[in-house]
């Protein structure tokens, strides 16, 4: 399997939508700033293939709208060394995060909230947990990924009221899912959805209708340039009304008719793959 480095390189390849290949090869212009944009996710639907997923294709739209006044470079990495690259970097940005999960007294600046997300609870079809509170959870064991924090379920490990078997990726807890070596996982419904479909679990996995919690992603910025801030502004506000950008996301799903797509668990489990594959 190729390294998540290497699947996500510094430069964009092609995209579906006809303006990926040209504005990935083109040269920048001497004149446009060279700006560092950071991704520690690696799973579907950000990276699906080598050079491809949400996030090259958003860094594409950058670089376009950003008309040579910005030169966008991509650069994909393990969470750890991502936030190292962070701290190294003068200017940066960092895709797809919130506020609340890494901004540690107001040292960034951010864009607006663009992209919807929660935090879906995945089980077996054949064990379903529906989660209304941690007390559902009792005595199970949670599949988690190394280092990620779960708030209240971490609560309810320390008290032991609940067992964690951590595994290096969401993929691996899928897998460990459907094999009955955990009885949940908790990760983004952006992701379990790629993955489920990627991987053919439809069927064999639940998600509660209730997902353990909901967010919005943004756009971290760092560094003091106003301009870069503000193109980063106008941008992300401008998404709502880019018939590219709502092009790519309902591409992998994420909505449709124009609003964010949280699709209930029945309409999941009946068509969910088969809308993702007409996408």
């Amino acid at each position: 399997m190729l390294s998540a480095a290497l699947l996500c390189t510094a430069f964009i390849f092609d995209i579906l939508y006809g303006y990926g290949f040209a504005y990935a090869h083109r040269a920048a212009p001497e004149s446009a700033v060279k700006v560092t944009v950071l991704s520690y996710y690696t799973s579907p639907p950000f990276l699906t293939a080598e050079g491809r997923g949400l996030t090259h294709d958003f860094v594409a739209l950058l670089n376009k709208a950003a008309g040579g006044r910005f030169h966008f470079e991509l650069s994909c990495l393990p969470k750890r060394r991502a936030e190292m690259a962070l701290e190294r970097a003068d200017t940066a940005l960092l895709l797809f995060v919130n506020p609340a999960w890494i901004d540690v007294a107001g040292r960034y600046s951010w864009s607006d909230g663009f992209l919807p997300d929660r935090n879906g609870l995945l089980s077996s079809a054949k064990q379903r947990v529906s989660y209304d509170g941690v007390e559902d959870l009792r005595g199970l064991t949670m599949g988690g990924v190394y280092s990620s924090r779960y708030g209240e379920l971490d609560t309810a490990v320390a008290l032991k009221e609940l067992r964690r078997e951590d595994a290096a990726t969401v993929r691996q807890n899928l897998l460990k899912l459907v094999m009955g070596r955990i009885d949940f996982t908790v990760a983004p419904e952006s992701v379990l959805r790629s993955l489920v479909c990627e991987l053919g679990l439809e069927g064999q996995v639940y998600f509660s209708p209730l997902p353990f919690s909901e967010y919005t992603r943004h756009i971290m910025i760092k560094g003091d340039s106003k301009e870069l801030q503000g193109f980063v502004t106008h941008f992300v506000r401008d998404l709502l009304h880019n018939s590219e950008w709502q092009k790519i996301a309902e591409q992998y799903y994420l909505i449709r008719d124009g609003a964010m797509n949280l699709a209930s668990n029945s309409e999941w489990a009946s068509q969910g793959c088969l809308l993702m594959e007409k996408q």
